[in-house]
């Protein structure tokens, strides 16, 4: 049986839908962590982290990759802070921002269970 040419299949609607880049995820959750005056999330986070890390022997792809926070992790986001002030790359200031106030607001800094499949997620609200 065929169904009819004006419907859509929920495949389709989907893919019918904008997707938003990780940019554009991290800049929404950034927005709702700060109208419910929380911090990020562990899934904004780890995306922030991996956008910014430069390589693997950094604090921030520890981060990234387990969750794991290094006594280097605050130096490095000193470093990426100062650079986005003299890159004059607001957006990129933003996220360690929240980055730093998210690693300060957490009380465990060993590798969390579960952190390798967390990844931001589109909104169902598109």
């Amino acid at each position: 049986m065929e169904r009819p040419d004006n419907k859509q299949s929920q495949d389709e609607q989907i893919e019918d839908q904008p997707r938003y880049s990780d940019e554009e995820l991290i800049e929404r959750s950034i927005d709702r962590a700060l109208e419910t005056e929380q911090r990020i999330d562990d899934a904004t986070a780890k995306v922030i982290a991996s956008m910014l890390h430069s390589g693997q022997f950094t604090a921030l792809y520890a981060l990234s990759s387990s969750g794991a926070i290094s006594h280097r992790l605050a130096d490095e986001l000193d470093l990426e802070h100062r650079l986005s002030i003299q890159q004059d790359a607001p957006e990129i200031r933003r996220w360690v921002e929240q980055l730093q106030a998210y690693v300060q607001g957490r009380e465990s800094h060993d590798p969390v269970e579960g952190w390798p499949q967390l990844w931001l997620q589109q909104p169902e609200d598109q």
